[in-house]
Formats: C-alpha cells, structure tokens, sequence
C-alpha cells in the first residue's frame, strides 16, 4: 500500500473557463504504509438458546450422531472439541453484541433526517438536526443508565447477585477504555502495543514461575500407598461435569460448562473415553493446561506500575475438575 506525502504545494488563482477547481502544483513523496490488521473479538456461542427444551434436544441429538459416527477414535480430544464447535455453531450460533443498545428510535430517526439534510447540502439544516441528535443522545444515554442502575439495585434488593453485577458491568463497560503506557523494568515509560505485551510476559513470569524446590528424601519408615487406582467411571466424569458453573467464561477450546450438560448422557460417554485415554496415557491434553493470564489493577499504587496488578487465570473449568482423576 502506498502512501503519497506532500512536500512542496501551491494553489494557484482560479483559471478563467467557468469552473469552482483551483489549480494545485505539488511535490509528493511516495513511500510504503505500514499495512495493520484490526483485531477480531473471539466470538462465543449463544449458549441462552439452551435454556430452551427444543433446542436442548437438537444439540443432544446432534452430538449423539456424531458419537455413533465415530466407532474409532472416540477418545480423541481433538475430534470431542470439534464435535462440540460445530454442533453448537449449527444448533446455537453466535451470541450478537449490539452496539449502543441505549439510542433510541427518535434518535435513529434524527440520525436518518441528518443523513439526508446532508446529502441534500442543506447546511442549516444539518447543523440545527445535528444539534438535536446529539442533544437526544445524551439524553437517551442517560435514561439507559439510570434504568440500569435501577434495575441492579433491584436484583441486589432480592438476593441475584449475579444479574446485579451484569447490569453494572454493562454500566461499566459503557464507560470509554483508556489505554495507558506502563512502566519498564528500569522507570521508562512503553506506549508501543508490543512492548508492552513483552513487559508483561515478563512480570508475569518473574511472578509465576518459581525455582524448583528440591524434595527431602523421606525416611525408609514411611509406608507409601500401595492401594491400587481404578480408571475414571462414567458416574465420576457425570459427577464433575455436573459440578461445573454456569455463566463461566471457557477456556482455549471455546466449550462451556452449558453445552457439556446439554449433550446429554452421549456427551458424558464421548467425554469419558477421552479422560480414559489420558489416564491410560499419562499426557495431560494441552487445552486443559493452557490459560490467558489478565492483568486486574488492585486500585492503590501507581496504574503505570506492573506491580500494582494481580495475575487472573483464565482457564479451562472442565480439565479442573477432570485432572483430579487423572
């Protein structure tokens, strides 16, 4: 992509044939533009539809023929998490994020008259619906706030903590994000997005990672366990699956605690086999392993200071649960 930079510019008077141009000589300079890729937000499955018995049944059913498609290999984890994906993004779909769920129709309206008034090159009109737009954003903006905060000190009156805090999340979420620069390991200030990534891969792993303690070697006295260990039934793995939360956000492979419960006693065999296969194996899968680490301001100190915030773990609620057989 290129990109063409001005260096020596000129507008000359206007030429004498009937025209509203202006004649312009300049020196331009072309070079190469950095070409920069916008960030996609991962996208969740609308996992709300399951609360329906119809739809319930169809994700059911469908992860049933996958299962019985499968004779061989049904203790792949790989296969189980594709299985669930593609189900659920048949059966479920994606959840859709409304932007400026708070503007109102008036609003849209005016939005609409402005457009016109614009593409019309009626000025003064523009600049009056202008006025009245933003006018009756603030406006709209306001009363959406005010219904919100009503609505979580109701939740909270009635003992939904959970709806409560969703309502002022939303509050929150409202607000504009600041992005500010942090410190580095010898004062200066890191503004550039790479950087900073860097600078806290770093923290986090000076953090997190410890040295290795060695074992002290116990006394010949202390009788070990000999009781021997049984693989995982499927009453255990239907035990853990049922213990995991709802409303939580899920790991790398994008499977909630929801769906798992959805599918049904097919799911809870396919799931089975999979943790078998680790117990016979001894390798624990990757995806249970593997986190996103989110840095949380403790809200005293310096917000530029790395120190001042605490490591959240994000990670997969099914490989705790299961990795206690394993």
């Amino acid at each position: 992509m290129l990109c063409h930079v001005s260096m020596l510019c000129r507008v000359y008077r206007k030429p004498e044939f009937n025209s509203d141009h202006r004649p312009v000589i300049a020196t331009c300079r072309i070079k190469l533009k950095k070409q920069s890729f916008a960030s996609q937000p991962n996208s969740r499955f609308d996992v709300s539809k399951l609360r329906i018995p119809d739809v319930e049944y169809h994700y059911q059913l469908a992860i049933q023929n996958r299962f019985t498609a499968l004779a061989d290999g049904t203790g792949e984890w790989d296969k189980f998490k594709d299985a669930h994906t593609k189900v659920a993004e048949e059966v479920l779909g994606f959840r859709r994020y409304v932007r400026h769920e708070w503007i109102s129709d008036r609003t849209w309206n005016l939005v609409e008259k402005k457009r016109t008034a614009r593409l019309n090159h009626d000025m003064d009109q523009y600049k009056d619906l202008n006025r009245q737009c933003k006018k009756s954003a603030r406006q709209d903006k306001q009363i959406w706030a005010e219904s919100k905060a009503i609505q979580g000190e109701a939740y909270l009156a009635t003992g939904q903590i959970k709806d409560a805090f969703a309502h002022f999340r939303n509050l929150s979420a409202a607000c504009p994000r600041k992005v500010s620069p942090v410190l580095d390991d010898h004062g200066n200030l890191i503004s550039d997005k790479a950087a900073k990534a860097h600078r806290w891969k770093n923290r986090f792993e000076q953090l997190l990672n410890h040295p290795s303690v060695p074992c002290p070697d116990l006394p010949s006295t202390v009788q070990e366990d000999q009781q021997a260990c049984q693989e995982p039934s499927e009453l255990e793995v239907h035990t853990a699956v049922r213990k995991l939360q709802n409303g939580k956000a899920p790991g790398l492979c994008g499977i909630t605690a929801e769906m798992l419960k959805a599918s049904g006693d097919p799911g809870i065999l396919w799931l089975t086999s999979v943790v078998k296969q680790v117990w016979q194996t001894g390798v624990i899968l990757p995806d249970w392993k593997t986190g996103i680490i989110l840095p949380i301001y403790k809200g005293k100190g310096s917000p530029k200071d790395c120190k001042n915030y605490r490591a959240y773990h994000s990670y997969q609620h099914l490989g705790r649960y299961l990795l206690r057989f394993c």
